[in-house]
């Protein structure tokens, strides 16, 4: 599974390789492409509205939801889904955290992006500790076990 994940991921930044928006896998796939996990999903990527926009039309022969601005749980973003290869691919564009009732704008993961190489293909990705704050805001606590016993 994993050399199919890398591949696929891959074959994202080939499709945004001209993309002038920050943008960064995030959530269970960047802790997997790390080895902290062994299963994942989906895909997740993080970026701004506009970078959502742009990533939709690079992506719309594989898009499976459209591009909408919506709310899953803690979380509301400019949203779309895809899939390829039967992984989907999430995309959040300018998402905000729902903190003690009241949404937040992330803006923390664009200053947290690092660069993991695959082969040739440099990856974005978001650091692990973002990824430890953002769970810890979002009390997600499973998640926050992993990252930790990962990056000790």
């Amino acid at each position: 599974m994993k050399n199919k994940i890398i591949s696929l991921v891959k074959n994202i930044c080939f499709l945004l390789k001209d993309l002038d928006e920050p943008w960064a896998i995030t959530g269970g796939c960047n802790v997997f492409l790390r080895e902290c996990i062994h299963t994942l999903d989906d895909i997740d990527a993080i970026t701004t509205r506009m970078g959502a926009l742009l990533i939709f039309e690079a992506m719309k022969d594989y898009v499976t939801k459209d591009l909408s601005y919506s709310e899953v749980e803690r979380i509301r973003a400019h949203f779309f889904e895809a899939s390829i290869d039967g992984i989907r691919i999430e995309v959040m564009g300018d998402p905000e955290n729902k903190i003690d009732g009241k949404w937040i704008k992330n803006t923390l993961w664009s200053q947290a992006i690092e660069y993991f190489k695959f082969d040739e293909t440099q990856v974005p990705l978001t650091t692990l500790d973002y990824e430890l704050n953002i769970n810890r805001i979002l009390n997600n606590q499973e998640r926050v076990r992993v990252i930790e016993k990962c990056n000790p």
